[in-house]
């Protein structure tokens, strides 16, 4: 009967002291697990951070898709850890109290752009001098760089044939790259990023534009243009005069457009007037050699126009689809000031610019080189130039012992 008794007062107890002990994080309590980001290149590192937690020993855990597995990186045993994660993968973590069972978090989900790795075609040739490699990309892209090392190293050039001078049999290393993923997906390096309306008394004489290598890279931009929309009233009309460009850009090489014939060495001459008068309703695009947008900046248009935006360039109808999403960049300025590029990534928006003091002709001071968000690359492969011995000439003598009056052949 005694014994009958004291079982629900035992019962009361265990509950009340449950109750207690999770509402005074007396257990483990795994908390919430967040990611710095969820969509990577294979490339990039992410931090995930464990918060609200209650427990003395951590472990994150990974699982691609076979089951869950401890993580042994630096920082694995911690409530902050970044973690290259290579392909795409779930995270979560266990947490321990002393005395209590272990928790498991929330799981986070990584996804991780891969691109396929790139074929190269090395060249062999006699002694010291030049050879050609050739790249084809595994994307379907032509976006390839040539590097001096497997990882990091330092860029040598871009396209899909990278000419060199080699004395000895030198390996080189071929990326391929492309512009999703990553943490801004701006495929070109190569940006419109000043606008001087001076018609309307916003700087020194004349329109500039200015575009720029904002990326870490050499670029060939044979062929490419720079078209300036300049018809108040129609959004896909354009200058007649249309820049084309050659040669290749080094990265943080700046080109200026002026239109006064005057203008000095630093600005190319434009060849007549650039931009509409009253920096009203214009536009500047940069296209590749094969008409494709590279960058967009529209000012003072309306968001709707934007949008219908399509311009028949070259005889080719140039749909704008998400090179610019929403209103133009608002243009007004005052002496010395114009459309002038902000920070270090582009969203092909007006939130990227800002009405600042020009500085046409240099990096503007209120960007950061390089860029981010330039897509995502993908493993590097060797490409070999081969040097090859000469073959070795024989000598030999008709004598190899004469009187100092004698001759040898």
């Amino acid at each position: 009967m005694k014994g009958n008794l004291l079982k629900p007062i035992l019962l009361v107890a265990c509950l009340t002291f449950c109750f207690l002990t999770n509402n005074t994080n007396a257990c483990s309590i795994a908390g919430t697990a967040t990611a710095s980001g969820d969509s990577l290149c294979y490339e990039d590192s992410v931090t995930i951070t464990l918060t609200g937690y209650f427990g003395t020993v951590f472990q994150w855990q990974s699982n691609d898709g076979t089951g869950w597995i401890n993580e042994t990186g630096t920082g694995s045993n911690t409530d902050s850890y970044t973690v290259l994660p290579g392909a795409s993968k779930q995270y979560r973590a266990i947490v321990t109290a002393t005395g209590c069972p272990s928790d498991t978090s929330n799981a986070v989900s990584i996804l991780v752009g891969t691109i396929p790795v790139p074929s190269g075609v090395g060249a062999t040739r006699c002694g010291y001098g030049s050879v050609t490699l050739t790249g084809t990309s595994g994307a379907g892209g032509s976006d390839l760089k040539w590097y001096d090392a497997p990882t990091g190293g330092s860029p040598l050039g871009t396209g899909t044939n990278f000419t060199t001078n080699v004395g000895v049999t030198t390996t080189f290393y071929l990326e391929d790259n492309s512009s999703s993923g990553g943490s801004g997906g701006q495929a070109s390096p190569i940006l419109v990023t000043e606008l001087d309306f001076s018609d309307n008394a916003s700087g020194g004489a004349g329109d500039d534009i200015e575009i720029q290598n904002v990326g870490p890279f050499p670029v060939d931009v044979t062929g490419w243009q720079v078209v300036a929309g300049d018809v108040s009233g129609n959004i896909n009309g354009y200058n007649s005069i249309i820049q084309i460009l050659s040669g290749i850009m080094q990265p943080g090489d700046v080109l200026s457009f002026n239109d006064v014939a005057s203008s000095g060495p630093t600005s190319i001459y434009w060849g007549g007037n650039i931009l509409w008068n009253n920096a009203q309703n214009s536009w500047v695009m940069i296209l590749d050699n094969n008409n494709v947008i590279k960058d967009l900046v529209v000012t003072d248009w309306d968001a709707a126009s934007v949008l219908t935006m399509a311009p028949v360039i070259n005889g080719l109808t140039i749909p704008i689809g998400s090179q610019w999403t929403g209103a133009g960049v608002i243009s007004a300025a005052t002496t010395n000031q114009g459309v002038v590029r902000n920070g270090n990534s582009d969203n092909n928006n007006s939130t990227d610019f800002g009405v600042n003091t020009l500085t046409v002709g240099s990096t503007n001071p209120t960007m950061t080189l390089p860029f981010l968000g330039l897509g995502c690359s993908s493993p590097r492969v060797p490409v070999v130039a081969t040097v090859t011995p000469s073959t070795p000439a024989t000598i030999t003598a008709t004598s190899t012992a004469i009187c100092i009056s004698g001759n040898s052949t």
